[in-house]
């Protein structure tokens, strides 16, 4: 069983403004699980902002 994950983010420019690109894919993966990634995303950006 593994119990790390690699993820990679890719900056990107779009309409001139700077954003994160990232992909998921698992068969596994609920709606709940995107919730959760998106608020800690948010509170990662708040933070730095």
């Amino acid at each position: 069983m593994l119990n790390q994950v690699l993820v990679r983010f890719g900056g990107t420019v779009w309409r001139g403004r700077r954003w994160m690109r990232i992909s998921v894919s698992n068969w596994s993966t609920a709606e709940a699980d995107v919730d959760r990634s998106v608020e800690a995303v948010l509170h990662a950006a708040a933070r730095h902002a």
